[in-house]
């Protein structure tokens, strides 16, 4: 205890965070790398990294001489670099501090490297680095140098910290967690550890480190991404007495300081101020920058109804995104050209959620683009009249990325993709959606994958009147891909102005391992239902119906099994094409598949089930349910009309009644006794007033015998 007392004092407070007397540069407000900000900066000046967005750093830093304070604007959770920082020839009373900075520098070399001269490294977070190259140290320190560390977290690193010789350093309330190699590693020089956590690492020191009070070997119990410590972890409050206290006025913890705080909502108004906002519903923030900028994972950023113009960018922290009032209700519209209206920024690792939100006119850019390395969840969403070059509405690059129960219109993409575009993404799936009235120059007005999309799906959608202008490809195009499902879906009405193109419906190109079937595709202004172009390897096309397609239904490959052309016998645009009663596609599709709820014995071609009507007379025949039920609504999503089914095990006082997002009761559609047995309603979308309902999500609410139940539907138009 008292060689470290010794050396905390001739380190010389180091321990504050207090930036010392001198300017302030900004970066990137005044500088955009961090390099042109140190070679301007004087000795004593403080160079403030990021802003509340999250901010990234990819350039090694070189500086001599300067004594300086490297501080992030908000934290180790919003402000990484993925480089070097080499700092060396300090003067004699100079020190240069580094305080609250996430490094991931991701390849063979250090993170901060030092020499010559003090320096503190407080508060910082390293992790996933250097991919475990044993001559490499996160924190390198070379000759004649003193340094403190303390706070820090490190996580799967190589060789945490080192110390060669003619140095000294002194570690401090740190958290070393799966390190690949060692945790400390003195390389002639002196090194001591004080109140540090180790966790499951390869190995933790040699035998020259000196072992100081506190050191604790248990599990820490971090949440990852962001590294807070979890309720009871063995690390809060458990630091070196001798630092300064936690921001929450308790002892120092061990590891880096991120609060925690447990998931919950987070509210924005248009009419939110974002100088008095705490996230309440009372005092909602005006920004969703502001907002994520205070969530943690698993929170719900909720939006009240409005008009919000705002590029929001997504980082590491995952969220859920929603109206608080439905789609219909809360609009992101484009705040500048150029710039999509929602962006996943690249690598973030986003698993979070956009839900219930309209998302219209990005200009020269999707509507959401999702980049590579995140994978997230886009549902009951409407996009409407974006017009970038590709990949109108949503454009994926991230793999394992869902779009659900969606509607597309009116987007235009000046190339392919006016809905959707995945590229050179795998596992993506979009299900349940509609898409109408969308435009390309080439093909694929509605559905484009191109590149590698193994084990992706396309089913349930309904895909109708959308045109596309030059070139081959029908609305939903293929390309270069391998290991694409296309199952159950309803493509009809679309429009080709290029008569001699190929692909009324389904173009495929170049692409292997491709699954068609139970696809409903009629009426499309083009040529071939289906077209298999450039040596195209398609594993099974079968129990498709294609009809009244231009020219005549396949090209480049013979169908299978359960294959027909015949007149499907639906029901119109505004009701999605939902087949009718005698539609040869009921009970047509392949006999090996599940049966959607309500179906009959054998999946339906297309994208909507028929669903067989009840019969009351032999309701009280069956054998009583044994339980009360509530079922999922079909179709679900739904144009002018879903049914609802449920299940009395008893007489009873029954209520079924539609709300809208807001909680207002909408219609009652049966309030009364109703005999045990199974039911079965029919909601047409309109109100009380018998007045047509607006798009959007809605609940169904089932109070019965004491028993209450909801679900979530959601009406497109």
């Amino acid at each position: 205890m008292n060689t470290r007392l010794v050396c905390l004092a001739t380190i010389l407070c180091l321990a504050t965070v207090r930036p010392a007397a001198g300017a302030t540069i900004r970066v990137p407000q005044d500088f955009a790398l961090i390099q042109a900000a140190g070679d301007a900066a004087q000795n004593g000046d403080t160079i403030l990294l990021g802003t509340l967005r999250d901010s990234i750093w990819v350039e090694d830093v070189t500086l001599s001489g300067k004594s300086l304070i490297f501080l992030s604007a908000a934290g180790p959770q919003r402000t990484q670099i993925k480089r070097r920082i080499l700092v060396t020839d300090l003067g004699p009373d100079d020190t240069t501090k580094f305080i609250g900075i996430r490094w991931n520098t991701g390849s063979s070399r250090d993170a901060i490297s030092i020499e010559k001269g003090r320096f503190l490294v407080k508060g910082c977070v390293f992790d996933s680095s250097n991919e475990c190259h044993l001559n490499v140290a996160t924190i390198s320190v070379g000759i004649q140098a003193q340094v403190q560390v303390e706070q820090c977290t490190f996580v799967a690193q190589p060789i945490a910290v080192t110390s060669y010789a003619s140095s000294s350093v002194y570690v401090t309330s740190c958290l070393f967690v799966r390190s690949c190699a060692l945790a400390l590693g003195p390389r002639g020089g002196y090194l001591s550890a004080d109140y540090c956590s180790f966790w499951n690492n390869a190995d933790i020191a040699d035998s020259s480190v000196d072992w100081g009070v506190g050191n604790i070997a248990f599990d820490p119990e971090l949440r990852e991404p962001d590294f807070a410590l979890l309720p009871g972890s063995p690390c809060i409050d458990t630091g070196d007495p001798l630092l300064p206290d936690d921001p929450d006025g308790t002892r120092a913890d061990i590891g880096a300081y991120i609060p925690y705080r447990s998931a919950g909502r987070l509210y924005v108004s248009t009419a939110g101020d974002d100088d008095s906002a705490d996230g309440s519903l009372a005092r909602p923030f005006r920004t969703i920058d502001l907002a994520y900028f205070f969530a943690v994972q698993q929170d719900s950023v909720l939006l009240l109804p409005g008009l919000y113009e705002e590029h929001f960018v997504f980082g590491r922290t995952s969220v859920r995104l929603a109206s608080s009032g439905g789609a219909m209700n809360t609009t992101m519209s484009a705040s500048e050209p150029d710039l999509p209206i929602l962006d996943f920024r690249a690598g973030a690792g986003n698993r979070g959620t956009i839900s219930e939100l309209t998302v219209a006119n990005a200009v020269n850019a999707s509507g959401i683009f999702v980049r590579s390395g995140n994978h997230p969840r886009i549902e009951y969403c409407t996009l409407i009249a974006n017009t970038p070059y590709e990949g109108g509405g949503v454009q994926i690059n991230g793999d394992s990325t869902t779009v659900y129960g969606c509607l597309f219109r009116d987007n235009v993409a000046t190339k392919k993709g006016g809905g959707v575009l995945s590229g050179g993404a795998r596992h993506t799936v979009i299900d349940s959606c509609v898409f109408h009235d969308n435009h390309s120059g080439d093909g694929g007005p509605a559905i484009v994958f191109v590149g590698a999309s193994n084990d992706a799906v396309i089913t349930r959608n309904v895909i109708a009147r959308n045109t596309y202008y030059d070139d081959y490809g029908g609305p939903v195009y293929l390309e270069f891909t391998h290991g694409v499902t296309l199952l159950n879906n309803t493509i009809c009405e679309n429009v080709s102005s290029n008569w001699n193109a190929p692909g009324a419906g389904i173009t495929i190109y170049s692409c292997t391992g491709v699954d068609i079937r139970n696809n409903l595709v009629f009426s499309n202004q083009g040529n071939y239902g289906v077209a298999i172009l450039a040596s195209s390897s398609v594993i099974v096309c079968d129990y498709n119906d294609l009809y009244g397609n231009w020219f005549d239904t396949y090209m480049g490959v013979t169908p299978g099994p359960g294959s027909v052309s015949e007149y499907p016998l639906t029901a119109g645009y505004l009701e999605n094409y939902r087949l009718l009663p005698g539609s040869p596609c009921i009970d047509a599709g392949d006999p090996s598949m599940p049966v959607p709820y309500g179906g009959g014995s054998v999946i339906d071609i297309g994208a909507l089930e028929y669903q067989y009507p009840v019969d009351a007379g032999d309701a009280g025949a069956s054998e009583l349910p044994r339980a009360f039920t509530l079922n999922p609504n079909y179709p679900n999503p739904f144009n002018a009309s879903t049914r609802i089914s449920f299940a009395l095990p008893a007489p009873a006082h029954a209520a079924l009644t539609i709300f809208d997002a807001l909680g207002r009761r909408v219609r009652t559609l049966v309030d009364g006794s109703l005999p045990a047995g199974r039911h079965d309603l029919t909601w047409d979308a309109t109100d009380a007033q018998a007045q047509t309902v607006s798009s959007g999500v809605y609940f169904y609410r089932l109070d019965a015998g004491g028993k209450t139940e909801t679900r979530k539907m959601v009406l497109l138009k």
